[in-house]
């Protein structure tokens, strides 16, 4: 059954946000436990975080007989309409949402979240979840990350990497490069050869993620700071964003980029890849999972984008995930798709899940947007 509508906890991710159902104590789990509480995520059901949630969903069940019924939605449905899914009847109790501003903030803002302070005092999250890895689970009243209030808990971190076909750069007799500049000369020697060598998208997030990359080659933790957390003025002459963009213009001049990519989404760029259309491609580790169990054509490699000094916007973050449990334990689980990482699952399995979701709706505030990332 579904308990009170509406009211999502929102645990936190590095790049996304796993949103949770907060937890009560014992005696309201005795007085009135649902027989199921539903989460919609939109992680392909080969990625890791997914795995390891659905293993931590069983043990969470057999500890209290609360069934986890998970429902997959795509990121764009939940990215968009997210406050509308939690602002209806047929609100998720838990739902995954992207971290930060404009994202999470945004439905923190909007009386949507329930406040999980009461229980990150219970649990000691604050105890295990510090600094950078906190920031992007607390809110302020403005929405803005690093704030006061928990909404969530982060639940596991995504990383940008760049994925080589090394079928077709041995079929070119080319090297993966592993400078800037060999990355550069690579993608031109391609151009040469008639192949346009870089898998992106700009009807959704692909282009950004790649002009992130090379705004990271020249940021700093100063830049980042007031671009994430607007602890100052963000600079739109700096080194890091004007050389970015005109790099993205002149790529796409030179034909490293095809000028299709405007009508392409993200989703058109990770089959085309796994199809073998593509030489590189540079995307999350969110589509890791998906190449490891689809891609059966060529070998392929991963690397960090040569120079990038932030791979992921929040780099350290830990993957774990939190979930409410009377009796603390720990254990690992390591998720069949993900063959170089372990999500250390810190499980303190409770039956008062529900509680936090019996609160009533606060008031809608002022909305914030900003781009992802």
């Amino acid at each position: 059954m579904n308990i009170k509508r509406g009211l999502a906890a929102i645990a936190v991710a590095a790049v996304s946000l796993t949103s949770l159902a907060a937890c009560g104590n014992d005696s309201a789990q005795d007085s009135e436990k649902p027989e199921s509480l539903s989460f919609w995520y939109y992680e392909e059901d080969d990625a890791g975080q997914t795995q390891a949630w659905k293993r931590a969903a069983k043990a969470f069940e057999k500890e209290t007989g609360v069934k986890i019924k998970f429902e997959r939605k795509s990121f764009t449905q939940i990215a968009q309409n997210g406050s509308q899914f939690l602002n209806s009847d047929e609100a998720p109790d838990l739902m995954e949402s992207n971290r930060g501003n404009g994202s999470s903030g945004v439905l923190s803002t909007m009386g949507l979240l329930t406040d999980l302070g009461d229980y990150v005092k219970q649990y000691g999250w604050d105890k295990k979840v510090t600094g950078a890895n906190a920031a992007v689970a607390k809110y302020g009243d403005d929405g803005i990350m690093n704030g006061d209030t928990w909404y969530g808990m982060t639940s596991y971190a995504e990383y940008q990497r760049v994925y080589y076909n090394k079928d077709l750069f041995a079929k070119y007799g080319l090297e993966i490069p592993t400078t800037y500049d060999e990355f550069v000369d690579v993608c031109q020697q391609f151009v040469d050869k008639g192949v346009t060598p870089i898998a992106a998208d700009a009807q959704e997030y692909g282009v950004m993620w790649l002009w992130w990359q090379l705004v990271s080659r020249n940021a700093d933790s100063k830049f980042i700071d007031n671009w994430q957390l607007y602890k100052g003025d963000v600079n739109w002459n700096s080194k890091a964003l004007t050389e970015a963009t005109n790099t993205i213009k002149d790529w796409l001049d030179k034909g490293f980029i095809s000028r299709n990519a405007t009508g392409m989404k993200a989703e058109d760029t990770t089959q085309a890849f796994i199809k073998g259309e593509y030489p590189i491609y540079q995307t999350g580790t969110w589509n890791q999972g998906r190449f490891v169990k689809q891609i059966t054509s060529f070998d392929w490699d991963a690397a960090v984008m040569p120079e990038s000094n932030y791979a992921s916007p929040l780099p350290s973050v830990a993957r774990a995930i939190c979930w409410s449990f009377p009796r603390s334990r720990t254990t690992r689980i390591c998720p069949p798709s993900s063959s170089t990482m372990c999500f250390p699952v810190m499980c303190r399995i409770s039956s008062a899940m529900q509680e936090a979701s019996r609160s009533p709706r606060i008031s809608t505030r002022s909305l914030m947007r900003e781009a992802r990332p």
